[in-house]
């Protein structure tokens, strides 16, 4: 039997957003300080790719793939975006991001849904902005995704295939936590180049690369201009 992947996501994306992200008592922040270097490293994601992601914004329509419960929406209230799209596997963390809307501003600049991001039909938007999701594709789901968002500018994140201590230890730590379990369903560590060369190939050009200590093996790889 094949591994349900929308099963796996419904049981695991909002205990592990709590746990990297250090949710606030809000249910919808991410506070500072993470209790462990994974957490850490994915709070500086956030950070980061806001700021990357704002010169380019402004006025501009974002669609944020794997979006869990939402919450990079808070992160990107610092750029002058005119309008989040959120899409997730799970419908348990779409519902709850939903939940945490309704009734504020917050509502009419956000729309969220649930489903394939490889298949789902993109909404009208400018930037496509996809935090650890590709980890999660093949190339062949990889090249499908990219052949949605071009032309649109796009900033994605990838756990980098390189030499790391931290990789190491994450992939170990990933087959022992749920590996075992998940038939193998655990993150892809890609290089940038396999992923440029994909990326390339349906268009794109002059994609940047960004590296930073504290993401740790994590990399943006992004074309805004």
């Amino acid at each position: 039997m094949s591994m349900d992947k929308k099963k796996f996501w419904e049981n695991k994306i909002q205990t592990w957003e709590k746990d990297r992200y250090g949710i606030g008592e809000n249910n919808s922040s991410v506070e500072p300080g993470a209790s462990n270097i994974a957490g850490s490293s994915l709070q500086f994601r956030f950070e980061k790719a806001a700021e990357i992601l704002k010169p380019y914004v402004d006025d501009k329509k974002i669609l944020d793939l794997g979006c869990g419960t939402g919450i990079f929406f808070n992160e990107l209230q610092k750029t002058n975006f005119s309008h989040y799209t959120g899409v997730d596997l799970a419908e348990s963390a779409i519902l709850e991001a939903k939940e945490k809307i309704v009734g504020t501003e917050k509502e009419n600049k956000c729309s969220l849904f649930s489903g394939n991001i490889v298949k789902f039909d993109f909404p009208d938007c400018d930037v496509v902005v996809s935090l650890g999701v590709l980890d999660w594709l093949d190339k062949d789901e990889i090249t499908e995704l990219f052949k949605k968002t071009y032309p649109r500018k796009f900033l994605f994140s990838i756990s980098e295939k390189r030499a790391s201590i931290t990789r190491l230890i994450h992939s170990i730590y990933v087959y022992l936590a749920y590996g075992w379990k998940s038939e193998g369903y655990v993150p892809i560590y890609y290089t940038t180049d396999e992923i440029i060369e994909i990326a390339k190939a349906v268009g794109y050009k002059n994609i940047k690369i960004f590296r930073h200590p504290r993401l740790r093996f994590g990399t943006f790889l992004y074309s805004l201009d």
